[in-house]
C-alpha cells in the first residue's frame, strides 16, 4: 500500500542543529528479550510483552537456544529453516487455513509510549515458512499487517473473520513468497493516542488473495514468520535555531535507511548552511515520503526588528518580552523571558545564549488615554434644525470605532442599530422605518472600542435621552 505524507514537524526552540538517533518505541522489537528459551510452540509469552490475540491459535517464538527442534533457529523441523533477519530470534503464525475451522493466528505487542499527534515511520518483515515436507504444496497470501491501536484486547476468534480494527499498514495486494529472504512491509501515519500493536491477517479468508497453487491441496495453511517490528518518531529536525553572526552550521541527521532531498537541492543527510531562512528535508521511505522543517534565525536580526518605544495608558500593564532564548536579566532585577510593567521609563535587558550577549531598552511613556463617547439628554426631531438629530460625539483624539449602537423605548423594543461606524457617522432622526417614534424616554447602549499602539480597548457605555416635538 502506498502511503505519502508531506508533514511539517514544530516544537519548541532548540540550541542544538543535530537531531538524536531514532528510537524504536516498539517493546522488544525483534523478540530477543526472553524469561527463558522455548522448549513448545505457542510460547510467545516469553518474549514479554508479545502475546497472542486470539481465543485458541497462539504464535511462536523461534531462538537460537531453542530447546528443541520446533523452536531451534536457523532450523526448526525437518525442512523449515530461516534465519532471524536480526538478532536470535523471531515470531511465527499462522494467517490463512483453507479448512473448515480457520485457524488464523494474531500478535499482540506494546509500545514504549502512548503516540503522540505527531507523524511515525512504520515497520516489520516477513518471511514463508518453508514446508516440513517438500511434497507438501506452499500456500502463499497478501494482507499480513500492522495495527497501532488504543484498543487494549481483542480476541481474535477462528471464524476466518477480520477483527474490529483496521490495520495501519500492510501488504495490500502482493502476495509473498520469499522464503530465503525477509519482505519488509512498511507504512507511516499520525499517532493519536495508541498504545498497542496487533500483527496478522486482518481480511477474512474470504477476501484474502491466495496462490492459486495453495488451493491444489486441501485442506492448506499459510504460516509466516515476523521479526524486527518498528515504529519511529519521524522528526530530523528542530522547530527553529539560531545561526549566529559569521557561521556555518550542520544540520539534519540520518532517519533509518532513508533517502534525502532538501529544498536546497542537497540529498546528503546532514547538510552545511551559512544563511538564514526555512529549510525543508523531505525523506523517501520506500512508500512514504516525509518531510520536516526547520527555521533558521539570526538573533541579532531579530532583536533590530522589535519595537522598542511604547505609549501606556494610567493604571494599565503592558508586557516586555525578550523574542530570543537564553540566559536573561532584566534591570528590574527580573531574569525571566517576559515581565509586566506599568510605570514610565526605561527597560533594558540582557540575554546570554550560543551566539553572545544581547541588550535592548525599552522606553514607555504614560498618557491620557480614557476615551468617553457623550450624548445630549434631550432631542427634538422637529425639523427647526435645532438638536434635530440625536449624535454620538467623542473626545478622544485616538482611533475609534463603533462596534454596535443601540436604542430602545420603555418596552424594549428597538427603534436603531448600527454595527461597525465612526462615531461622527451615528445620527437618529427620531423615526423608525420612515415613521416618526412618540415622545418619550428612551435607553440607549453602546460598545467601542480604540487602538493604543498595538493595543485594542473595548468599552461600553449606555444612557437614556428624552425625545420631543
Amino acid at each position: 500500500m502506498t502511503i505519502k505524507i508531506y508533514f511539517t514537524v514544530l516544537s519548541f526552540l532548540y540550541f542544538s542543529s543535530i537531531a538524536v538517533g531514532q528510537e524504536n518505541l516498539v517493546l522488544n522489537g525483534s523478540f530477543e528479550k526472553i524469561d527463558s528459551c522455548p522448549l513448545n510452540g505457542s510460547e510467545i509469552y516469553l518474549a514479554n510483552p508479545w502475546t497472542t490475540a486470539t481465543i485458541e491459535g497462539t504464535p511462536d517464538l523461534y531462538h537460537t537456544c531453542g530447546k528443541s527442534i520446533g523452536t531451534s533457529v536457523p532450523k526448526h523441523t525437518r525442512y523449515s529453516y530461516q534465519w532471524p533477519k536480526t538478532g536470535d530470534a523471531y515470531s511465527g503464525l499462522n494467517v490463512y487455513y483453507s479448512g473448515n475451522n480457520p485457524n488464523n493466528e494474531m500478535l499482540k505487542g506494546s509500545l514504549k509510549t502512548i503516540l503522540k499527534s505527531k507523524i511515525y515511520y512504520i515497520e516489520f518483515y516477513i518471511s514463508p515458512k518453508v514446508e516440513d515436507d517438500p511434497e507438501d504444496i506452499p500456500c502463499y497470501v497478501e494482507g499480513i499487517g500492522l495495527s497501532l491501536s488504543k484498543i487494549d484486547s481483542i480476541f481474535h476468534p477462528f471464524t476466518g473473520e477480520p477483527i474490529p480494527i483496521q490495520p495501519t499498514i500492510y501488504n495490500n495486494g502482493i502476495i509473498i513468497k520469499d522464503s530465503a529472504n525477509w519482505t519488509r512491509v512498511s507504512g507511516c501515519t499520525k499517532g493519536n493516542g495508541e498504545k498497542n500493536i496487533y500483527i496478522g491477517n486482518f481480511k477474512s479468508n474470504k477476501n484474502t488473495l491466495v496462490d492459486p497453487l495453495c488451493h491444489t491441496s486441501y485442506p492448506n495453511s499459510a504460516y509466516y514468520y515476523i521479526d524486527d517490528i518498528g515504529v519511529y518518531e519521524f522528526n530530523p529536525l528542530p522547530d527553529t535555531i539560531y545561526l549566529c553572526k559569521g557561521e556555518s552550521k550542520q544540520i539534519g541527521s540520518k532517519f533509518l535507511d532513508g533517502t534525502y532531498l532538501w529544498n536546497s537541492g542537497e540529498r546528503d543527510s546532514v547538510i552545511t548552511i551559512d544563511g538564514t531562512g526555512k529549510y525543508i528535508v523531505n525523506v523517501q521511505m520506500e512508500n512514504c515520503i516525509l518531510s520536516d522543517t526547520v527555521i533558521v534565525l539570526d538573533p541579532e536580526a531579530i532583536l533590530a526588528d522589535q519595537d522598542n518605544t511604547f505609549m501606556l495608558c494610567k493604571d494599565e500593564k503592558i508586557k516586555l518580552e525578550v523574542p530570543i532564548n537564553g540566559i536573561f536579566q532584566w534591570s528590574t532585577g527580573e531574569q525571566s523571558k517576559t515581565i509586566y510593567v506599568s510605570k514610565s521609563g526605561e527597560y533594558t535587558f540582557e540575554v546570554i545564549n550560543e551566539c553572545g550577549i544581547f541588550s535592548k531598552t525599552f522606553t514607555i511613556a504614560i498618557q491620557e488615554c480614557d476615551c468617553h463617547l457623550y450624548t445630549p439628554n434631550i432631542f427634538s426631531p422637529n425639523g427647526d434644525n435645532l438638536n434635530d438629530k440625536f449624535e454620538l460625539i467623542s473626545n478622544c483624539n485616538l482611533p475609534i470605532k463603533i462596534l454596535s449602537f443601540e436604542i430602545y423605548n420603555r418596552w424594549g423594543e428597538l427603534m436603531y442599530r448600527v454595527h461597525d461606524f465612526d462615531p461622527n457617522m451615528i445620527h437618529w432622526d427620531g423615526k423608525v422605518k420612515g415613521n416618526e417614534v412618540p415622545p418619550g424616554v428612551y435607553v440607549w447602549n453602546v460598545v467601542y472600542e480604540y487602538h493604543i499602539d498595538s493595543n485594542v480597548l473595548q468599552k461600553n457605555q449606555s444612557g437614556d435621552v428624552t425625545l420631543f416635538r
